[in-house]
């Protein structure tokens, strides 16, 4: 949800590794990405995953696989002959890659992903999920669902094919009969922790289309290697050091075309067969967009050009061109289990969001409105992590390393770092024998910061006093201030606001002198409290006139609701007895033009309306050209800050 210029391999679009043909290499591969996801892929063949997180697993050969955020995997590749094969991470969005080198003569580089099918894993629409009143019931997962258990199965969503998941039940390490499951607490609320009791079952259910996560077969590009796993009998410290081969990080330029605005047919564009790389040389990077430029767009403006299902090749999401993690082939080396008599603690999570506000939450809270998730020392914390948007979340734990419950019984991988797929459910479970304070957040850095965060805190911990005396810094929610102003030669209109995770302050004005007698102005004050993605409430105090005279003051309260087709409706009640009505809609219709239409009706002054078309000349300014109702047509500019 973030767009980037460049992504770097050891800090450059395109790094160097010296080897020689047949030449076993290990490469320990870090996401160190702010928001980034990639596929990784190599030229000379399957890679051999053999450890992730740090942590060993029975090695398992992969041609394509997703890697998410803060994860962390150690691959075993060989060169197969002479020439440089490429090792291509390929941002998850298709908008750009950055290519390790390995070997020297004849380039040959990785296979080019498609685009994603973003709509195909969508509900195309019944009745009940169109006119759904939360936006958990338009996605088909709403809280009186989740709180029944209808997805708690690893792998259930809405919008799933009918396709065997595992049952986090065969996952208890052996203590599954032990413990069973009770009704699982929420993440904001901390009950006593689960006893032993009999195994039993939470009903589930599953609505039908788009899984986006894998099956216990995995996808089909993926296969047990026969690789010997002597040595995989010790873990790997995740954040130690290990011996890896020599590289360089000296730059080699394969420039795109001035005018290839996106990474298509790199094989034929970038020429890559028609020069060798040598191990001596060295060549600066090709500046701007004519290097491995991640600027989706670049010179394109025609039509649907930001809809990526506009490209010419797009795949299925999870499908073999475009598989999703690797998670349940994997299959630790060692046992993994926890200890079979320890007592059980389950914690049911929603992850939420909303794309526009940029608010993301934990069980639609961020953490600014929460208390610590209090867990014992010696228990087994079991989390169960809903995601209802249509992003990936890495969810990360300090301190721990967790189980993914995946099919793979008392060997489950253990890991740091955990993918939760759109609309998707992930069960983890770790051991509490870390007692301190430690963060669980998505490792997406903008949504951790904008709340999908929480602390894990063992109960009884009193922290060090040096650590008590910031401790509230975690949950505070500052406040940011942004503005727009548009100034035409018919009018001006804009708004000023001072916002958090759920408050909007905002001053807003019209100002119009074309075609009306005398000045014409209109100023409205308001607070404003985010509830959801569809519905807002507010209150506050509007004031119109005439020239250099106020003709009235009124106190408003009413709410703001958004509508199917995202159709943006307002409306309230004033002081005087009347009220307004408003229905706004825009409709990006290119990379930079956009057309916006607004419709309001007002017990005091009837009908307005305007239609406006905006080009968008940088981030902070866009030509205008308008039609009001009052105030006929006037051209100007808008200004973002």
């Amino acid at each position: 949800d973030i767009a980037y210029d460049f992504f770097l391999s050891n800090g450059l679009p395109e790094t160097r590794l010296e080897t020689t043909p047949g030449e076993e290499v290990r490469l320990r591969v870090i996401n160190g990405s702010a928001t980034t996801y990639f596929h990784l892929n190599f030229s000379g063949g399957p890679v051999t995953i053999i450890s992730a997180d740090g942590q060993l697993v029975e090695p398992v050969e992969s041609d394509l696989f997703l890697i998410g955020v803060a994860e962390t995997y150690d691959l075993i590749l060989t060169l197969p002959s002479e020439g440089a094969f490429e090792f291509r991470a390929t941002a998850h969005d298709g908008s750009g890659y950055t290519s390790t080198w390995i070997g020297s003569g004849p380039a040959h580089p990785a296979k080019s992903m498609p685009k994603p099918n973003l709509y195909e894993p969508m509900d195309h629409g019944d009745m009940g999920s169109i006119f759904a009143l939360t936006p958990a019931g338009t996605m088909g997962m709403p809280d009186s669902a989740v709180e029944a258990g209808m997805f708690d199965k690893p792998g259930i969503s809405h919008e799933m094919h009918d396709a065997p998941h595992p049952d986090p039940t065969r996952d208890h390490g052996g203590h599954g009969a032990a413990h069973g499951r009770q009704q699982p607490e929420r993440g904001d609320a901390t009950k006593t922790e689960h006893a032993a009791h009999t195994t039993s079952s939470t009903a589930q259910q599953s609505h039908g289309r788009g899984n986006m996560q894998e099956s216990s077969e995995g996808p089909p590009t993926m296969h047990p290697s026969p690789m010997d796993t002597s040595e995989s009998k010790e873990n790997i410290d995740a954040h130690g050091s290990m011996p890896m081969q020599g590289s360089s990080t000296e730059p080699l330029a394969v420039p795109h075309a001035p005018d290839e605005p996106e990474h298509e047919g790199h094989e034929s564009k970038n020429n890559h067969t028609a020069r060798d790389h040598a191990p001596s040389e060295a060549i600066a990077v090709a500046s701007g967009e004519h290097a491995l430029s991640a600027r989706p767009f670049g010179k394109s403006f025609g039509v649907l050009v930001p809809d990526i299902a506009s490209r010419p090749h797009v795949a299925s999401e999870g499908g073999p061109e475009r598989p999703h993690t690797p998670y349940n082939l994997l299959k630790s080396a060692t046992p993994s289990r926890p200890p079979a008599d320890a007592p059980m603690r389950e914690v049911r999570l929603t992850l939420d969001g909303d794309m526009q506000r940029y608010t993301w939450f934990i069980d639609n809270k961020p953490i600014s409105e929460t208390d610590s998730i209090l867990i014992r020392e010696g228990e087994i914390v079991r989390f169960v992590m809903i995601n209802r948007t249509m992003m990936h979340h890495p969810m990360h734990l300090h301190g721990h390393f967790f189980r993914v419950l995946n099919g793979q019984g008392d060997n489950a991988p253990l890991k740091h770092t955990v993918d939760v797929a759109p609309m998707s459910t992930t069960v983890i479970e770790f051991y509490g024998n870390e007692v301190g304070d430690w963060l669980f957040h998505c490792h997406l850095l903008y949504h951790m910061k904008a709340g999908m965060t929480r602390l894990i805190s063992y109960d009884n911990y009193s922290p060090p006093p040096e650590v008590s005396s910031v401790r509230a810094n975690l949950y505070r929610d500052p406040f940011y201030f942004y503005g727009t102003v548009d100034v035409l030669y018919s009018m001006t209109e804009g708004s000023l606001t001072l916002a958090n995770s759920r408050w909007d302050f905002t001053a807003g004005w019209e100002v119009g002198w074309q075609g009306v007698e005398e000045t014409d102005w209109e100023g409205l004050v308001t607070a404003s409290y985010y509830l959801n993605r569809f519905t807002s409430i507010f209150g506050g105090v509007d004031v119109l006139g005439e020239g250099s005279s106020s003709e009235a003051e009124r106190g408003v309260a009413g709410f703001s609701y958004l509508l199917p087709l995202n159709l943006e409706f307002a409306a309230w009640v004033d002081t005087d007895g009347g009220g307004r009505f408003i229905l706004e809609k825009e409709l990006e219709l290119t990379p930079r033009l956009a057309l916006h239409g607004e419709a309001e009706y007002d017990t005091h002054k009837q009908w307005e309306g305007k239609v406006q078309l905006g080009y968008l000349i940088t981030k902070e300014f866009s030509l205008l050209a308008n039609w009001h109702s009052e105030y006929g047509i006037g051209v100007g500019l808008q200004v973002r800050f």
